[in-house]
């Protein structure tokens, strides 16, 4: 679907209710499609193609709405969709990025 097609079916311009469960589910269907439009999921570059593809109508969305949408979403988006995907069609990718953030973690101390 293209950005003015999530405006329209979601009521992006009225943010009086948006219901953000519901547009993640399209977004994911959509990322689904260009995974498998692009027979990315056996091929790493292609993979993050469609997550720059994906992200870029994200964004495309968020300018053409008068309120933007919560910095919340596409991290939501990105932790529920991208990375199980990632997880699932390049685990050892996905496993050298996680001992990496792991060996990286920083610690923070309240005071």
């Amino acid at each position: 679907m293209k950005p003015d097609g999530y405006i329209k079916k979601f009521h992006l311009e009225d943010y009086s209710y948006i219901n953000f469960t519901k547009f993640a589910v399209e977004l994911e269907r959509d990322f689904d499609e260009l995974l498998g439009m692009n027979d990315a999921t056996n091929n790493y570059g292609k993979f993050k193609q469609c997550v720059c593809q994906i992200r870029q109508k994200y964004d495309s969305i968020n300018l053409k709405i008068p309120k933007q949408l919560p910095k919340e979403l596409w991290s939501y988006f990105y932790s529920r969709v991208i990375v199980d995907r990632r997880k699932v069609f390049f685990p050892d990718i996905q496993k050298k990025i996680e001992e990496y953030n792991q060996k990286n973690k920083k610690i923070y101390v309240s005071e």
